[in-house]
């Protein structure tokens, strides 16, 4: 690690999961951060944001099901790249552990906030969150960190995206969404300004679905993002494939690796991800 590196550490997740989180101060570039992680060239990059509230529902079930089956069985078999928010919550979750049960060859690197969240190890504080909410534990089976200064949950959108523009330069990306709310809409904005494709899974509920034309039933929420969205004209700035969650993990597989990898055809096994590795 360069002496003009950032703080940085090992972490040391129960199970024996290690990842390395660099702590970034602000003005730090992309390629300062990218450098001191040391990571690994990767073929493509696929970022995934969305909401992180973890509610239980067949909806949600049905989200986990498909980024664990389909998505994360992409980026380990193709060796992709991976950018996501790097807490355990359901969305994030679902997809590093199927990294780990697909036995990733790439970097899945976490963003998130360092006040706001917590890892095994962290000394305690007496200080109050700066969000005053409960630290959020990082996700266990993401490879790195970059965290972020910051006081609230979206200050670190502006680090995700230099980190996106620079892992995808000269190299095919590809976003995909679900649910989520004003912080998933300004992700998607930063990826229409980036021109990255973005797949929606439709029926994920919230910003997601209003961007797709799927309002979900009136609430106070619901209508200051529709309000929101017809605001920016995301729908008009960027390319976006909706994704139903009727649809397979095998169909969400061959759909993003339709977009990174145009060439490929039905190169991966279909067998069932559960029964059969």
């Amino acid at each position: 690690m360069s002496a003009n590196c950032p703080s940085s550490r090992a972490i040391r997740f129960p199970g024996g999961n290690t990842a390395r989180a660099l702590d970034v101060p602000p003005g730090t570039s992309a390629e300062d951060i990218l450098r001191c992680l040391s990571l690994a060239p990767a073929p493509a990059l696929l970022i995934l944001n969305g909401g992180t509230t973890n509610s239980v529902n067949a909806a949600q079930l049905r989200v986990e099901e498909l980024l664990y089956e389909g998505l994360a069985r992409l980026a380990a078999q193709q060796g992709l790249a991976a950018v996501t928010g790097g807490t355990d919550v359901s969305l994030f979750a679902s997809f590093a552990e199927g990294l780990a049960y697909w036995e990733k060859r790439a970097a899945c690197i976490g963003v998130a906030v360092r006040p706001l969240v917590t890892w095994p190890g962290r000394p305690v504080t007496n200080a109050p969150s700066p969000a005053n909410c409960e630290p959020a534990p990082l996700e266990p089976h993401h490879t790195h960190f970059a965290l972020v200064e910051g006081n609230t949950w979206g200050d670190e959108t502006p680090t995700m995206y230099a980190l996106a523009a620079a892992l995808s330069r000269a190299r095919p990306s590809v976003a995909v969404f679900a649910g989520g709310g004003e912080i998933t809409l300004r992700e998607m904005l930063a990826n229409a300004a980036q021109g990255r494709p973005m797949i929606l899974l439709a029926g994920s509920g919230r910003v997601t679905d209003i961007v797709l034309g799927n309002i979900p039933p009136a609430t106070p929420e619901t209508q200051r993002l529709a309000r929101l969205v017809e605001q920016t004209n995301v729908r008009n700035r960027s390319t976006i494939i909706p994704f139903d969650l009727s649809q397979s993990p095998d169909d969400l597989y061959e759909l993003a690796q339709r977009i990174l990898f145009p060439s490929r055809r039905d190169d991966h096994d279909h067998s069932s991800p559960i029964q059969d590795k």
